[in-house]
C-alpha cells in the first residue's frame, strides 16, 4: 500500500519551444496531477518535483502528458524537430509504502511469489533440503516452467537455496519430515500443498510442496499449476493421480494447428489490437510454429484479417492503407474501401464501400519456427488548406482497430 509518492520529472525543452511559454499538463489515471511551465530557463533542462496523493495510485496506472498550445503546434507539421519537448529517462517515481500481509491462502497463487501486474523481471526462490533428490528437482522443474509461462515477456530467474530460507517469499520442495532452513515439512501421507508464514518475517510467505516420492511430488506440482483453489485454503492434501499425458503439438508457445487462432490470442498481455493517432508504432504479433510441420505442394496457410479505419472526413481514403508484413517480407496493402468501378461509383453517391476483411493465403515457406506479423495503419490526411491542421488535431482522439484470425 503506497503511503507517500512523488514524481521527479526532468524535461528537455528546445529553445524555440521555450520561447512560446507553453505549459504541460499531467494526468494520472484520468485525474489532474499538475501543470508545469515550458518557458525559458537558464539551461534547456527543467526539473520538477510533484507530490502525488497516495490514493491516486492503484495497481495499474496511466500517466499522460498534454502540451497546452499543442493544437497550434500540430499544424506546423514540418517543424516538429524545432519545437520539441523530451521527457528525460532519469525521470522517476519515488514511492513509500507498507507491505501488506495477504494471508496464507493458496487461492492467491502465483501471488505473492509472482505478480502478473509487475512490469519488471521476477526472481523466485526455490529451497531444498541439504541433500538434493531427483524427484524434488523434477517437481521444481514443472513449477518453474509454468511460472516462466506466466512471466511471459517480463522474464523470470530462479534462485536455488540448499537448507536455507529465502529472505522474502520462497517455494520449498521436499519429502515429509525433511527440514529446510529450520522449517520442517508436514509429515503427511498424501501429496500436500501448504502456505505458511516466513519465520524471518510473517509478511512474506513460504509455499510447501510435499510428497513421499516422485509420483506424489509430481501430483502436487501438477495440481499447483492448475490453480482454482477455494478461498481461504491455507493447506490441502491430494490423492496421488495420473497426470494427463501431453498431446502432439500442445506446447503452449506453438500456434495451434487444429483450429483457427485469433490474433488476440497471440499478442502479449501488455499489447492491444487498437492503435491511436496518425503516427503510431506498428502492431507486432509474434507467434511460433512447430519446426516439423509439413504441407504438400500447393497447400496454403489461410490468413484472415478483419480491420477498421476511423470514419473521418479528413482521411484521404485513396492513399491510406493497412500495410502487412510477415518476417520482414511485405505481404499486402489493404485499402480503406473496396476496389472496382462499381464499388467506387457506389461510394461516390454516398454508399458504404468499406473493405473491412481480407483473406490472404500464405505460402508454407513463409512460416518459420519464430514469426512476427506486423500491421501498420498508414493514414494520409487530405491535402487541403484546412485539413492539414484539422486532421492532425482530430486524430488524437481517433483510433484504428484490427480484428483478425490467423
Amino acid at each position: 500500500m503506497v503511503t507517500n509518492a512523488q514524481l521527479l520529472l526532468n524535461l528537455k525543452v528546445s529553445p524555440a519551444m521555450a520561447t512560446r511559454n507553453a505549459t504541460m499538463q499531467l494526468m494520472l489515471n484520468g485525474q489532474p496531477l499538475g501543470t508545469v511551465p515550458l518557458g525559458a530557463e537558464e539551461s534547456d533542462t527543467s526539473r520538477f518535483q510533484l507530490d502525488i496523493p497516495a490514493a491516486l495510485l492503484v495497481s495499474s496506472n496511466s500517466l499522460s502528458f498534454k502540451i497546452n498550445d499543442g493544437d497550434a503546434m500540430q499544424c506546423q507539421r514540418d517543424l516538429s524537430e524545432k519545437y520539441r519537448v523530451t521527457i528525460l529517462p532519469d525521470s522517476r517515481f519515488e514511492l513509500e509504502g507498507q507491505q501488506l500481509d495477504i494471508g496464507s491462502d493458496l487461492s492467491h497463487f502465483p501471488r505473492p511469489f509472482f505478480d502478473s501486474m509487475q512490469m519488471t523481471p521476477a526472481t523466485i526462490a526455490f529451497a531444498f533440503a541439504s541433500t538434493l533428490s531427483s524427484d524434488a528437482l523434477s517437481a521444481a522443474a514443472s513449477i518453474s516452467s509454468w511460472l516462466g509461462i506466466q512471466a511471459d515477456y517480463r522474464g523470470v530467474s530462479f534462485a536455488v537455496l540448499h537448507d536455507a530460507l529465502a529472505e522474502k517469499n520462497g517455494i520449498l520442495i521436499g519429502h515429509p519430515g525433511e527440514k529446510i532452513g529450520g522449517v520442517t515439512l508436514p509429515n503427511a501421507d498424501r501429496p500436500t500443498l501448504s502456505i505458511v508464514d516466513n519465520p524471518a518475517n510473517p509478511v512474506y510467505k513460504l509455499l510447501l510442496v510435499v510428497g513421499r516420492d516422485d509420483a506424489a511430488l509430481r501430483t502436487a506440482a501438477w495440481r499447483l499449476t492448475r490453480g482454482n483453489f477455494a478461498l481461504q485454503t491455507g493447506s490441502t492434501s491430494l490423492p496421488v493421480q495420473k497426470i494427463p499425458a501431453s498431446k502432439p503439438y500442445d506446447a503452449p508457445r506453438w500456434i495451434s494447428t487444429d483450429r483457427p487462432v485469433k490474433l488476440l490470442e497471440l499478442i502479449r498481455k501488455d499489447q492491444s489490437l487498437t492503435v491511436t493517432g496518425i503516427w503510431h508504432a506498428p502492431l507486432q504479433v509474434a507467434f511460433r510454429a512447430a519446426p516439423d510441420l509439413f504441407l504438400w505442394d500447393g497447400e496454403m496457410i489461410p490468413l484472415h484479417v478483419g480491420y477498421r479505419f476511423p470514419t473521418e472526413s479528413w482521411i484521404d481514403e485513396n492513399k491510406s492503407w493497412l500495410s502487412m508484413t510477415l518476417n520482414d517480407t511485405f505481404l499486402h496493402n489493404l485499402p480503406v474501401n473496396k476496389q472496382g468501378a462499381l464499388e467506387t461509383l457506389w461510394h461516390k453517391i454516398g454508399g458504404d464501400a468499406r473493405q473491412e476483411t481480407f483473406d490472404m493465403p500464405l505460402e508454407p515457406y513463409m512460416i518459420y519456427g519464430d514469426n512476427q506479423l506486423s500491421l501498420y495503419f498508414n493514414i494520409t490526411a487530405k491535402r487541403t488548406p484546412r485539413a492539414a491542421c484539422c486532421s492532425t488535431t482530430t486524430s488524437r482522439a481517433e483510433s484504428t482497430r484490427i480484428r483478425g484470425l490467423i
